[in-house]
C-alpha cells in the first residue's frame, strides 16, 4: 500500500542522470519552488517502461508550464540509466534516479517497494503529485506492472493544484 494522499512525501536524496549528466537530485531542494511528479518504474530496458520514459520525456514541457518538475526513480544503477538512454529511450530531459543502493530504499519509504512475487526487489509502477512549498502529497496512484500511467491524468493532478492554490490565494485560506 503506497502512502496516501495527505501525508508529507519524505525527503530523499539520489544519484540521477539526465542523458549522460550524472547528479545529486534532492526531493526538499526542488519541491521548495515546483511541484514534483515522482513516477517509479519497475526496470529499465522492458517495453512498458521505455514508452513510459518517451511519454514522460513528450510532457515535460506542459508539465513545466504548469510549475512542476519529474523525477523517475527505479532500483537500476545510475549506469543503466545512462545507458538506456544512450541505447534505447534516447536522451531524457528529466532526471532518471537510482534507488539502487540501499536497495529500494525511496521505494520503501513511499510503501512501493514489492518484496513478493511475481517480481519481488523492484518498485511498482506509481506515480505521486507532491506540492511545492508543502511537501504534502497531493496525488498517488500505483498501476499494475504492466499498464503505463495516464499522462493526462498527471497533468491534470497537477494543473488540479495550480486551481486550489489560487482559490485558497483568492478566498484568504
Amino acid at each position: 500500500m503506497a502512502l496516501s494522499v495527505g501525508c508529507v512525501a519524505p525527503d530523499f536524496e539520489v544519484e540521477a542522470a539526465v542523458g549522460s549528466q550524472r547528479m545529486k537530485w534532492r526531493l526538499n531542494e526542488h519541491v521548495k519552488d515546483h511541484h514534483v511528479l515522482l513516477v517509479f518504474h519497475p526496470l529499465n530496458w522492458s517495453p512498458v517502461c521505455s514508452v513510459e520514459a518517451r511519454d514522460i520525456n513528450a510532457a515535460v514541457p506542459q508539465l513545466a508550464a504548469a510549475g512542476a518538475e519529474v523525477i523517475d526513480l527505479s532500483t537500476d544503477h545510475i549506469f543503466s540509466h545512462v545507458a538506456w538512454q544512450e541505447l534505447s529511450v534516447g536522451p531524457l530531459q528529466f532526471p532518471l534516479g537510482s534507488d539502487f543502493f540501499p536497495h529500494g530504499e525511496v521505494a520503501r519509504k513511499y510503501e512501493v517497494f514489492r518484496t513478493g512475487d511475481p517480481v519481488p526487489g523492484i518498485a511498482e509502477r506509481a506515480a505521486f503529485v507532491i506540492e511545492r512549498g508543502t511537501g504534502i502529497i497531493r496525488f498517488v496512484r500505483v498501476y499494475h506492472l504492466g499498464q503505463q500511467p495516464d499522462i493526462e491524468e498527471l497533468l491534470g493532478a497537477v494543473r488540479q493544484l495550480n486551481a486550489t492554490a489560487g482559490q485558497n490565494a483568492n478566498t484568504g485560506r
